[in-house]
């Protein structure tokens, strides 16, 4: 803009305000796995990992089955431990006697002998006689316990000396003491703690086999 007979005046210019920082202002915290206002979750925002059923199922049915096992494993020592125990290890220092006809044997007092079928008579259940040194009869037949187990009968010696042994069937042989009840029972354990162990092993292996197509499963979803 000019005036008439003076110098060019230069436009009004506003003067310049000087440089001022803006004060920092920090953004809304927000938690991990938090959406934020907008009501959807970030892209890179994750849940938790997804569990099925079948995963959680095979898991369990692994664990009760190791459980399982681990019993039938226990039973199996315990079952052996009785049929072991049943034996007494003084008995095993005498040579195993077939009886035939009148079989003299030498016997300590209190001492306790088995009489059973050999190996190659397996059915035979003699009824047997023991005649001590001073000339005591025992009848030796195997009923125990009020039931007839064949092959099988135990007497003890009363007196210490020789001992005539004399059975109604031939294939009868004399060895070690062995306790009928413990026997049974050792077989009881066994047969039980083999049929426990197997089924906890099937249970392990069918929960393995689930538990890990579970988790096959629950990777392909997460990916999707």
């Amino acid at each position: 803009m000019t005036t008439p007979g003076g110098p060019p005046q230069q436009p009004d210019v506003p003067p310049q305000q000087p440089y001022q920082q803006q004060p920092y202002q920090q953004q809304p915290y927000e938690a991990p796995g938090q959406y934020p206002a907008q009501g959807y979750p970030p892209p890179y925002a994750s849940g938790p990992p997804r569990k099925s059923g079948l995963r959680r199922a095979g898991g369990w049915m692994f664990f009760i089955g190791l459980a399982l096992l681990i019993l039938g494993i226990i039973g199996l020592v315990l079952g052996f431990g009785r049929a072991v125990g049943s034996f007494d290890p003084a008995d095993f220092d005498s040579p195993t006697v077939e009886v035939a006809g009148s079989t003299p044997v030498d016997l300590t007092a209190g001492a306790t002998r088995s009489l059973s079928a050999s190996s190659t008579s397996a059915d035979v259940a003699a009824t047997c006689t023991v005649t001590g040194p001073n000339g005591s009869v025992q009848v030796v037949s195997s009923e125990v316990f009020g039931e007839t187990i064949p092959n099988l009968a135990n007497f003890t010696a009363v007196d210490s000396g020789e001992h005539v042994i004399e059975c109604s069937q031939p294939g009868v042989v004399l060895g070690p003491a062995i306790d009928p009840g413990d026997i049974a029972g050792a077989g009881m354990i066994l047969v039980g703690a083999l049929l426990l162990g197997g089924l906890g092993f099937l249970l392990a292996l069918v929960g393995a086999i689930m538990w890990l197509v579970g988790r096959s499963r629950d990777n392909s979803a997460a990916l999707r």
